[in-house]
């Protein structure tokens, strides 16, 4: 296991960076050593006696002159708060690569499988690139189609902020670099959703409560990384309070439900997303996963999901920032846009 000293953590907060700059090894050995071993009657008999009225005078006597005979031991290595581990030299997706497009569309042709249903990145990118499609005519599909999943009954509640005004801006400044022939990638004009944990600008993290918070006025890294390469932000998904649940049923927002069968829940906690995802509305969902909370909904409502490497996307800017346990996840409708959306180094900084 890699380690990171805690004030290392907290300039990684500060620097968008998940990777430490100082690893060492935490070796277990020393203590094995020198920690007695204490089993059986001997045990039975200790435990007793500590327990009895004697055991207090016993425990304060044998501490005071230091007469447990526990060895000191000086561990010269740090704590370890993070599980990192070191990416690969071979990595096939770099984030300063400039020819982003070319690797992108590469992994996307030689994994894409297809989908039955819905379009994926790929399907996107090309009916942009054959002028059949626009990322502004695509926007307002979305928002049309977030109407009717409200107008039905009951409602789907995927989403609990959207701004289409500005979703429609970014659509239209990647109308006009389609028209021009530079996309800055493959995601360019491809619509996303983000969950109710990251920090996306002009838009309140409230973490599935009640209410609204402050107005972001900057994106966490994932989200930030993901508008540089044009994805358009639509808006924020609706999600089990605290993320603290697999049902997706939100007192305050309503109770997301499955697009398969209105009277099944879609679990969760990243509920709104995988509903968006599995009902047409949009291609990729950005979510986050301790115990589930990617996996369990892309399960419950046939599509992919994954929990990512810890450290392999940024959780700079999330709710879980000092958690080595939650990490940003995606879904999908492909398990190509998933890998592409997860890779390594993809959006690491």
């Amino acid at each position: 296991l890699y380690t990171i000293k805690f004030e290392e953590i907290l300039g990684m907060r500060n620097t968008n960076s998940s990777v430490p700059t100082n690893s060492s090894v935490f070796d277990l050995n020393k203590l094995e050593r020198s920690v007695p071993t204490w089993n059986g009657l001997m045990l039975k008999m200790l435990t007793w006696i500590l327990d009895s009225v004697i055991g207090y005078p016993i425990h304060v006597f044998l501490a005071k002159f230091n007469l447990v005979p526990i060895e000191r031991v000086e561990i010269e290595e740090d704590p370890t708060f993070y599980p990192f581990w070191p990416a690969p030299n071979d990595s096939l997706l770099k984030a300063d690569d400039v020819h982003a497009i070319e690797w992108q569309n590469e992994f996307l042709h030689n994994n894409y499988k297809g989908s039955p249903h819905f379009r994926s990145i790929l399907d996107y990118h090309k009916k942009y690139l054959g002028k059949v499609l626009t990322p502004l005519d695509v926007v307002r599909m979305v928002e049309r189609k977030i109407a009717q999943s409200e107008e039905q009954s009951p409602p789907l509640r995927c989403f609990t902020q959207l701004n289409i005004a500005l979703a429609k801006e970014a659509a239209f400044q990647s109308t006009l670099r389609y028209e021009h022939g530079k996309p800055l990638s493959v995601l360019d004009g491809v619509p996303i959703c983000v969950k109710d944990e990251f920090d996306v600008k002009d838009f309140s993290t409230c973490h599935g409560r009640s209410g609204k918070g402050e107005v972001n006025t900057a994106d966490c890294s994932v989200v930030g990384v993901l508008r540089n390469y044009g994805a358009i932000i639509i808006g924020i998904t609706n999600m089990h309070e605290m993320g603290m649940g697999v049902t997706g049923i939100n007192p305050h927002h309503g109770a997301t439900r499955n697009p398969y069968n209105d009277k099944h829940v879609t679990g969760g906690s990243t509920s709104g997303g995988a509903t968006a995802v599995a009902a047409g509305i949009l291609p990729i969902a950005i979510g986050s996963d301790g115990g589930g909370s990617v996996r369990i909904p892309a399960a419950f409502c046939g599509v992919h999901g994954i929990k990512p490497t810890f450290g392999r996307l940024s959780p700079h800017g999330t709710g879980f920032s000092l958690s080595s346990v939650s990490v940003p996840g995606v879904i999908g409708n492909t398990a190509a846009d998933v890998a592409l959306i997860a890779s390594d180094s993809y959006i690491r900084t």
